[in-house]
């Protein structure tokens, strides 16, 4: 089976996005190898969390594993996924204005957000599940925005906000 996933990054962050998606896909544990945050993936507030985690913490890695494994999560949610690879290519040394660029954006804009509202999980006409969960980001964590979350294999991801 081939899947296509196009992300709106640059080509050298495709490859490795794409590879990193299937391996956790594979195995969501992997992601939380070296992190202090432990996901929760039957838990729509808990994935949602690592994000804010993340940016606190500069724990990016844990980033890797919380888009839609089958691709199909917003522009929004795949930049944000894409942070742990920006941060990986950072750590061996790239010099790239973008890539830094990035992550800081990321973090500055997450570092104060948190999880405001419980998990609401509905059913979809093709027998899958979304949950919608409210949160606030941005500078002292003032933005209101709702994630919605996608439940894939048991497990919830990111799919857009």
């Amino acid at each position: 089976m081939l899947i296509t996933i196009t992300f709106d990054m640059p080509v050298r962050l495709t490859f490795l996005t794409v590879l990193t998606l299937v391996c956790v896909t594979l195995r969501p544990s992997v992601v939380q190898a070296q992190s202090t945050y432990e996901i929760d993936f039957k838990d729509p507030a808990s994935v949602l969390g690592a994000v804010f985690h993340a940016a606190r913490e500069a724990d990016y890695d844990i980033l890797l594993g919380l888009c839609d494994p089958l691709g199909k999560g917003d522009g929004d949610t795949k930049q944000v996924c894409g942070i742990g690879v920006s941060a990986q290519l950072l750590a061996q040394g790239d010099t790239d204005p973008q890539v830094g660029g990035a992550v800081l954006s990321f973090t500055e804009a997450f570092r104060d957000g948190r999880v405001t509202g419980k998990p609401v999980i509905t059913s979809t006409g093709e027998g899958g599940r979304t949950a919608t969960v409210d949160f606030v980001f941005g500078p002292k964590g003032a933005r209101q925005e709702q994630m919605r979350l996608v439940e894939r294999y048991g497990n919830w991801y990111l799919a857009s906000f």
